[in-house]
């Protein structure tokens, strides 16, 4: 299955194949670790990422990755209308998204670590930041 959804990113310019490999890996472990959870209490979702993301201070790829898949579960939980899930989106993309810019990796690529139709998701991460403005700071 990560062979449909790597595919198309192994001609990515940003970053190197063995980095994305890591990014799609460590994105997969903390959607597996976690993702059941928002289900239940989105609050309990987004310290089980907090978790994982602070396990790995010395490392921004992995703290974007889980970062990252954070805010693609809530994002995707979001759209069914889920309590919470659209402000734990929105935590998880203050987190994501500095460490992405700093890395310098676009917006596709990122999107491509986690399964899901990046058209939607990019077009839906517009949208929050746009909705959420006024409070970046």
């Amino acid at each position: 299955m990560l062979g449909i959804f790597f595919a198309p990113l192994a001609c990515s310019q940003s970053i190197a194949a063995s980095q994305l490999n890591q990014l799609v890996a460590i994105a997969e472990q903390a959607r597996d670790a976690c993702a059941s959870k928002i289900h239940f209490d989105t609050y309990e979702f987004q310290r089980c990422v907090d978790r994982l993301a602070t396990q790995q201070k010395n490392s921004d790829f992995s703290r974007l990755a889980i970062n990252y898949a954070g805010y693609a579960v809530a994002l995707s939980t979001s759209r069914v209308g889920m309590e919470g899930a659209e402000s734990t989106a929105w935590h998880f993309y203050k987190r994501y998204k500095p460490l992405q810019t700093k890395l310098n990796i676009d917006d596709q690529t990122i999107c491509g670590i986690f399964p899901g139709n990046c058209k939607i998701r990019v077009a839906q991460t517009v949208e929050l930041q746009k909705s959420h403005q006024k409070g970046l700071k």
